[in-house]
Formats: structure tokens, C-alpha cells, sequence
């Protein structure tokens, strides 16, 4: 044999080799894609790839639709509130979320340790 003889016989086996390995993947590909599969992976009724009549008529009816996706909410406002006086909280007048005004009462807190204070002091000026 030439070297011409095995250099044209050695491409046209990669030509070959080329040609079945497509042909494979095509095979697979085929196989696992749902091109032309009727729901559910089985083929259509008719065999030819169109979809065949599978339920009854059409009708009316609402659809719900959810959506789950993670999020984050921004408030237009935000208000950091501290207390000018401390003390055990006695009643709170707001629920967490709901609007309030200026000048509301939102919460009450013990008086009678400032009254015991007040009445302190009061005594210390009336004796002197």
C-alpha cells in the first residue's frame, strides 16, 4: 500500500466515525426531547405528531394565580420611637403596622413611680 492509499482510507474512516457518533446523539436526542409528544410523553392519537383531541369543551372559570418568590418590602417612612421616661408599660393603644398622628396616645406606662417622686418633692418644698 501507498502512503496516498492509507491517508485517503484513514479520512474516510473519520469521515464514518464522524457520521455515526451524529447520528447517535441524533438518536438520543430524539429519544429524550419532547418534540412532537403529546402531555405526559405519550404520542398523540393520530401518531403523526399533532396533538388529538384529549378532554371535553371548553369552559369559563376563574384561575388562581400564585406566585412564590422571595422579596423584600421598603417602606416609604420609617420612625424610630423612644421613650423620654422609663417605666413598666401598662396598655399600648396601637397594633403593629397601623397609621398614627402626631399628638396620639399610643401608650400608657405606670405612674406611681412618678407619683411617689412628685409627692417627694412636693413634701421637701413644704418644708422648707
Amino acid at each position: 500500500m501507498t502512503h496516498h492509499s492509507r491517508s485517503a482510507r484513514s479520512g474516510w474512516l473519520k469521515w464514518l466515525l464522524l457520521l455515526i457518533v451524529a447520528a447517535t446523539i441524533a438518536g438520543v436526542a430524539w429519544r429524550l426531547l419532547p418534540i412532537g409528544k403529546a402531555p405526559g410523553g405519550a404520542m398523540p392519537p393520530d401518531g403523526r405528531g399533532a396533538p388529538g383531541r384529549i378532554g371535553g369543551g371548553a369552559t369559563r372559570a376563574d384561575v388562581p394565580v400564585w406566585l412564590n418568590a422571595l422579596s423584600m418590602v421598603i417602606p416609604n417612612a420609617s420612625v424610630t420611637v423612644t421613650s423620654r421616661v422609663d417605666g413598666q408599660l401598662q396598655q399600648v393603644f396601637f397594633t403593629e403596622g397601623q397609621e398614627v398622628s402626631a399628638g396620639q396616645l399610643l401608650a400608657q406606662i405606670d405612674p406611681r413611680s412618678y407619683q411617689a417622686t412628685l409627692n417627694q418633692y412636693q413634701g421637701e418644698l413644704n418644708q422648707n
